[in-house]
């Protein structure tokens, strides 16, 4: 194992034990921000009476953040006053699904910066040997030598072999994760709704790649296989949040 490979494991490591803990603390929080709030709630006597015009006006904020305010300043906001029902129920937590998509898009960028460093290091050192290359017909660095790992194997066909464009799968690839990673920060539906397109291409990809991995290289990347993984969570996680974000604005509007 490489000096690179090592320091890639420890990192990928690191990332995965910093995102259970966030999440693990996310949900301590908010499991103690909905205790106080229903306490807070039965001891209430007579709670005001929003109209459906100062609903729609907290409803805005929750989902633009107008203001600079952070989500968890909203949510302590929100459980410390006497907001509905409906709008407390949008930030009084983040939505875990938001969670998962950055969790599997930092699998998926520390796989793609994986990829990259096998990938360099194949073209640099014909005799170097990758923790993925398991046998003749399960090696990824043969995969990410070929003509696909650059630009699909399509774009040499337009720009050429040696352009600054056709670069390697793997870059795009840690691109579109950060990309991701940044867009699931948005609770906009129709930032939502861009980023389940994204993911739907994304997905198509996979199935390209994965049909020239069979049926053309002959060959099972295992770095590969696990981008596929991660694409197909992230749009399956998206379209939940969609939905959720939609039935939450709904019973907001309702009540």
């Amino acid at each position: 194992m490489s000096d690179i490979e090592s320091l890639l494991l420890a990192g990928g490591a690191a990332a995965v034990g910093f995102l259970a803990h966030k999440l693990v603390s996310d949900y301590n929080e908010t499991q103690s921000a909905h205790t106080s709030a229903q306490s807070a709630h039965t001891s209430r006597r007579s709670p005001p009476v929003f109209s459906g015009v100062q609903k729609q006006e907290n409803v805005y904020k929750v989902h633009s953040g107008e203001g600079g305010r952070t989500r968890k300043d909203m949510r302590k906001q929100a459980f410390d006053s006497e907001v509905p029902d409906p709008v407390k129920c949008i930030i009084c937590m983040e939505n875990p699904r938001e969670i998962g998509v950055r969790a599997s898009s930092c699998v998926g960028f520390i796989l793609s910066v994986y990829a990259y460093v096998v990938e360099t290091s194949k073209e640099h050192d014909s005799t170097y040997s990758a923790l993925c290359d398991i046998n003749e017909h399960m090696s990824c660095s043969r995969v990410f030598t070929s003509k696909y790992g650059r630009g699909f194997g399509l774009l040499y066909h337009l720009v050429g072999q040696d352009s600054v464009l056709n670069q390697p799968n793997s870059v795009g690839g840690m691109v579109f994760y950060i990309m991701v990673i940044l867009l699931s920060y948005s609770d906009k539906v129709a930032v939502t709704k861009l980023l389940i397109s994204f993911s739907i291409v994304s997905n198509v990809c996979s199935v390209y790649l994965a049909c020239i991995l069979y049926f053309v290289l002959h060959d099972f990347c295992v770095v590969c296989v696990s981008t596929y993984v991660v694409n197909a969570v992230n749009l399956a996680l998206t379209i939940a949040k969609l939905r959720t974000l939609r039935e939450l604005s709904t019973k907001a509007k309702d009540d």
